[in-house]
């Protein structure tokens, strides 16, 4: 038996005829008429509802107590800022959430009702078959949400591919369940980092490679989640650059390669000038280029620098960047300027991702030759 099924029979949870039962109470609420019971998870039901004035169909989720009724509290709370902050600035790529409240001392949270005629699970969305440029959209779209609910100090908690459903017309997202597994702060991190780089791992595939990353005095648990967000984002765009490379030596995609390696210093810099220059002929001047770029990027200087320098310089950086992300969870401090915040937020390459490959390769060859 399934937890899913686990839940309904051990709560007795029935509807028919028009109405919700959990054991002997019946559930109703005020505003809505309950119209489904459309799912269900390990711990709580989804609803699906209409108006009685609007007519507005919606969801709501009804959480079930089970033995740690503080993690069904904190939910709540966590649900209830995302609603507040829907008033103000919806986010198109998290469900939105309207309230919250308590029902026969059920909690539950109202939200938008999302037609699963039009989504599909991340899980189900065959990404083995996807091209590298649509998974790094997806990805680009997740860790945009991701960024409106960090940055407002709103964590997910539970980030896997079947709480990330897939627009099937335009490919765009929305990220379901927040609060689901919120039990306290130190938890929460750290299965918010795991899950975090993990679906960045599922999503990048075989261009992912474990010795990309590197982390100098910490470890994956101990960083802020927004910190894991920005490595994710800037992983996904190097990765996109060496796909770019596989075209022809452009400088532009070496120094592109370099800045965002030193906005969010968490990369390996000699596996780097290993992906760029040891499976062709390439000349030597762009290792000097790279070198250059990173050192500018780090300290302003022009200096040569010996690379075991380079990499102490290096894991400096990656210690200050650590400390300013514990400070400041926006994304913004992280730019020197405007030409980087464009770049970082994937503008200068969007043109790539509505041409085939020929095009491609002859603009990459045009950057060359000027």
């Amino acid at each position: 038996m399934g937890k899913k099924q686990e839940l309904l029979d051990k709560h007795k949870i029935i509807f028919q005829n028009g109405e919700l039962l959990i054991g002997k109470n019946k559930i109703t609420f005020d505003d809505y008429l309950i119209l489904d019971m459309v799912n269900n998870g390990a711990n709580a039901i989804i609803l699906k509802a209409q108006g009685n004035v609007a007519k507005e169909v919606v969801a709501i989720k009804v959480w079930i107590p089970d033995e740690k009724p503080d993690r069904n509290i904190q939910s709540i709370k966590e649900i209830t800022k995302l609603a507040n902050l829907n008033k103000e600035k919806p986010n198109t790529n998290l469900v939105r959430y309207y309230g919250s409240g308590i029902v026969n001392g059920y909690y539950y949270c109202i939200m938008e009702y999302l037609d699963m005629d039009r989504y599909v699970t991340l899980r189900e969305k065959h990404i083995d078959r996807m091209l590298l440029q649509e998974r790094y959209q997806l990805l680009m779209h997740i860790v945009s949400g991701l960024r409106y609910a960090q940055e407002n100090m709103i964590f997910h908690g539970d980030l896997h591919a079947d709480n990330i459903l897939v627009n099937k017309t335009d490919n765009t997202i929305k990220i379901i369940d927040f609060g689901t597994s919120f039990r306290n702060q130190i938890y929460s991190k750290k299965r918010d980092n795991k899950m975090t780089l993990e679906l960045g791992k599922t999503l990048l595939r075989e261009e992912w490679d474990k010795r990309l990353i590197v982390f100098y005095d910490t470890s994956l648990e101990q960083l802020p989640q927004n910190a894991i967000r920005l490595l994710v984002k800037a992983a996904a765009k190097i990765l996109v650059l060496l796909d770019f490379w596989k075209y022809g030596n452009v400088e532009t995609i070496v120094e592109d390669i370099a800045l965002f390696a030193t906005l969010v210093p968490f990369f390996d810099l000699r596996f780097l000038v290993d992906c760029l220059f040891q499976h062709r002929e390439v000349p030597e001047h762009f290792k000097q280029i790279f070198k250059e770029k990173i050192i500018t990027e780090l300290y302003q200087s022009t200096r040569d620098v010996e690379f075991d320098e380079l990499e102490e310089m290096y894991a400096e950086h990656q210690r200050r960047f650590i400390k300013l992300c514990e400070n400041e969870p926006r994304e913004n401090y992280i730019y020197r300027d405007y030409q980087q915040a464009v770049l970082f937020n994937g503008a200068l390459y969007a043109r790539y991702f509505a041409e085939d490959e020929s095009v491609i390769e002859r603009i990459e060859i045009e950057q060359a030759i000027e």
